[in-house]
């Protein structure tokens, strides 16, 4: 290829597949140019005004200054580089331009060009256009622009505009868009094809919509202090782990209760054809503190489920020799009903009927006795038996409230229901 005319050549044309040639045209090559344009390759340009080097496959803007610095074409208004391999900007690429008016990086989407599907250019150094204060119009439509913010061209260059269009970029609708988005709601400057060909591709959520839709501001992407983020992290992080405990500390009755009614649920009942026959279904063992309560819910409750009780008080024979009628009263019973209380342990009564308890687990296994815990038992009243009872056995804690005694009579009914040789084994270890 070669640059024929002379140095009043004012229009110069260097496109693939295109040649033309009369006064103020230069014939070229059908070919195109590849790669990097030779610096020397306008020097005999000094007044060449408008330079076409559009859908050639060069990947840089030539460089425009001579051997001394100076532009090799001071005259040059218009620079067109649509359809190119560009993909950045040098930082010389342009500062001996000063006289540009319009610069065309973009492409022009009407025509069918099969070839090249647009620029790659996607950044740029902030001193690029520094130099073009007399630029009227620029296109960077069509390539890989996914940001634009304050110091990508200088202010005074960018105001100084007539048009400017940035569409069919990739918009990056993050903190980092915010300044553009604002500047095009406020900006004297004509944008080509916005809004609607203005899309953010990310984030996802964002995908295809308007950047006017972005609706980030700058309060909401300033930094946050990683200490502040760590000790709010932190105390939101604690403050859960103690409501979490606390729920947990009220609540471990229940728990162990539906944890006791699950496994027992699990084992399934299935009454056994060799199982004894008795009396009574259970004996209740209680101190008289707690008698209002056992007469009154616990009694009637079991009964309209049709459990079979022993109590003392009313099952006895009047004048009869209490210890005889407490034993035969064990052995004529299925099940032991043990209500534990503060006053149970406080009563020497009960204390004696505990051991009894105690030995017929060790006869018969612990599927035959069942723990009621009534009310909490203080520390200063605690006994090592009851105390082994509460940390190691069964206990099923009366809840007051109509879901909570609902599940409470659901595992007492279950419980005392069970056969021997599938003891409600369901400790909860505290």
């Amino acid at each position: 290829m070669t640059i024929c005319g002379s140095k009043n050549l004012n229009t110069y044309i260097v496109e693939q597949n295109y040649s033309k040639n009369n006064r103020t045209f230069c014939e070229t090559d059908n070919t195109g140019i590849a790669g990097e344009i030779p610096n020397k390759l306008f020097t005999c340009l000094e007044k060449l005004k408008v330079l076409y080097l559009s859908k050639n496959k060069i990947t840089h803007v030539p460089n425009f200054c001579n051997s001394f610095g100076k532009s090799s074409v001071p005259n040059l208004e218009e620079l067109h580089l649509q359809f190119t391999s560009i993909s950045k900007l040098q930082n010389k690429s342009l500062i001996c331009l000063s006289s540009l008016r319009v610069l065309d990086l973009g492409n022009n989407l009407l025509r069918d060009i099969p070839v090249f599907c647009g620029n790659k250019l996607s950044g740029w150094n902030v001193s690029v256009f520094k130099n073009l204060s007399n630029l009227v119009s620029l296109r960077l439509d069509n390539n890989r622009i996914s940001t634009l913010n304050k110091t990508s061209i200088p202010p005074d260059i960018l105001n100084n505009l007539q048009t400017l269009t940035l569409a069919y970029n990739p918009f990056d609708c993050g903190c980092d868009l915010i300044w553009f988005k604002n500047w095009c709601q406020e900006t004297n400057v004509t944008l080509l094809n916005f809004p609607d060909r203005y899309a953010c591709t990310t984030p996802p959520k964002m995908l295809r919509k308007p950047i006017l839709t972005l609706s980030l501001t700058p309060e909401d992407c300033k930094e946050k202090n990683p200490w502040i983020v760590i000790v709010i992290s932190t105390s939101a992080s604690a403050i859960f782990l103690i409501i979490v405990s606390i729920m947990i500390s009220v609540n471990l009755p229940t728990i162990k209760n539906v944890i006791y009614y699950y496994r027992l649920k699990s084992r399934g009942y299935v009454r056994l054809l060799n199982e004894q026959e008795f009396k009574y279904d259970a004996y209740v063992v209680y101190c008289e503190a707690d008698e209002k309560w056992v007469l009154r819910k616990l009694v009637p409750q079991l009964e309209a489920r049709e459990i079979r009780l022993c109590i003392p008080d009313r099952e006895f024979v009047v004048g009869a020799e209490r210890c005889s009628e407490i034993e035969d009263a064990f052995k004529e019973s299925k099940k032991i009903l043990v209500v534990l209380s503060n006053e149970f342990v406080k009563n020497e009564w009960c204390l004696w009927q505990n051991n009894l308890v105690e030995e017929r687990i060790r006869q018969r296994g612990e599927s035959t006795v069942v723990f009621l815990l009534f009310k909490t038992i203080n520390s200063k009243n605690m006994i090592s038996s009851v105390h082994r009872t509460l940390k190691k056995r069964s206990v099923i804690t009366w809840n007051e409230g109509s879901a909570l005694e609902s599940m409470f009579w659901k595992v007492v009914l279950l419980a005392l229901e069970a056969p021997f040789g599938e003891p409600p084994l369901s400790v909860l270890e505290e």
